[in-house]
């Protein structure tokens, strides 16, 4: 997913994950393939098994110098998540190292919200292009 992202040639300003090993690992992992400094990953135990509601009040507290986040968490909160961001249905699962992208029409992250969200892209490693 890491060599997808590069080829996409994304340049987030800001990684931030879950503290868990798997999903900081993989962080780790994709911070390395896209050029992100591995140094520069930020770590916030509010996204270990963060709900749709606590996913969110994460995003709203987010720097408005940063213009693209990831964030690297965990199932079922980031599926509810992106699925209440957008107003369409994205997927009923986002997998392991599932990536969903998506674009708000906003200036300032607390202004994201429920459905204002338009869907960018919906990787996975199974998905065959």
């Amino acid at each position: 997913m890491g060599k997808r992202l590069k080829e996409l040639a994304l340049h987030p300003d800001q990684l931030i994950s879950s503290p868990a090993e798997r999903a900081l690992s993989t962080c780790l992992i994709i911070s390395g393939k896209i050029g992100y400094r591995m140094t520069d990953i930020h770590t916030d135990q509010r996204l270990y098994h963060a709900s749709d509601d606590q996913l969110l009040t994460v995003v709203h507290g987010l720097n408005d110098a940063n213009d693209e986040i990831m964030l690297f968490g965990h199932n079922p909160g980031l599926t509810d998540f992106a699925n209440h961001l957008s107003p369409e249905l994205v997927t009923d699962n986002i997998p392991t190292c599932g990536i969903v992208a998506l674009k708000f029409p906003v200036d300032k992250w607390n202004e994201v919200g429920w459905e204002k969200g338009e869907v960018l892209f919906f990787d996975f490693p199974k998905n065959i292009r």
